[in-house]
């Protein structure tokens, strides 16, 4: 049991929310993807952690600033050297992987684990949620992913022309919701 629920991050509630992704725009209207401003917000114990839902990206990878008091361990692609190419055509280093223990918007818990590398913002990868037994369905507000074994349905919004899943936190323990000691 995660004991107090997340905050949920619905426009109409008095709690505190996520702060939306957001984009620079040049003289185009178009949003800039790359750009995203505020993807970690901190409310009361919990951290908001919004991560763009990528069909693109092979695996889910983070910044080691997402939770830095989380151990980096070794992952068989950082043993091999492994790069991973950015949209700007950058080689970025997988540094390791970090396993947390995470809330959705609607308080279910999950264990994720994130490559860690020099990117933005984290990344959550279509693939990886695929391999994992789930389907992936995307709309024009946003979408949702849908476990095959259980039929659970976890939604995600439409944010700024981005695909983002709220991921909560509890301080930044690894192995349950509260910080240790």
């Amino acid at each position: 049991t995660t004991g107090a629920a997340p905050p949920r991050s619905t426009a109409s509630s008095a709690s505190p929310t996520c702060t939306p992704l957001t984009a620079e725009e040049e003289e185009s209207e178009e949003p800039i993807l790359g750009a995203v401003e505020h993807w970690k917000a901190p409310s009361g114990d919990w951290t908001c952690i919004k991560t763009v839902v990528d069909s693109g990206a092979v695996d889910s990878v983070a910044p080691l600033t997402m939770a830095p008091a989380v151990e980096v361990k070794s992952s068989p692609g950082c043993q091999r050297g492994q790069h991973y190419l950015s949209a700007s055509g950058d080689r970025l280093a997988n540094m390791g992987q970090q396993t947390l223990r995470v809330a959705t918007d609607d308080g279910e818990e999950r264990q994720v684990t994130f490559q860690v590398a020099e990117v933005s913002r984290p990344l959550t990868s279509v693939a990886k949620i695929c391999d994992q037994g789930n389907r992936v369905v995307f709309g024009s507000q946003g979408g949702y992913i849908m476990s095959l074994k259980t039929g659970k349905v976890t939604p995600f919004q439409r944010e700024s022309g981005v695909y983002a899943l709220n991921l909560w936190m509890k301080g930044d323990s690894p192995a349950g919701f509260s910080r240790p000691g």
